[in-house]
């Protein structure tokens, strides 16, 4: 009865300690979100609201806006907009 309480013992330190020393899961921010617009005519804007109704302020992503030119955007930066020169 005691090798058995021991394998017990064993056993349940060995998930425990398993558990602790485990990777944590990949949180949701680290994939990436992607979205794809066409433009039908040139001088044509995209804008993405960024303050909506509960006065999110924390946000810092990168936006790549297909043509060749990126943008930072962090805390209370405005809503980015972006004009493309030409339709697509």
């Amino acid at each position: 009865m005691a090798h058995i309480s021991r394998l017990c013992a064993l056993l349940t330190a060995a998930i425990l300690l398993g558990t602790a020393f485990s990777p944590a899961p990949a949180q949701a921010q680290d994939a990436p979100f992607i979205t794809t617009w066409e433009t039908t005519s040139p001088s044509e804007s995209i804008t993405i609201p960024t303050k909506g109704g509960s006065n999110v302020t924390d946000y810092d992503f990168q936006i790549d806006w297909g043509d060749g030119t990126t943008e930072t955007i962090t805390g209370d930066d405005p809503d980015p907009s972006h004009t493309y020169s030409s339709s697509g």
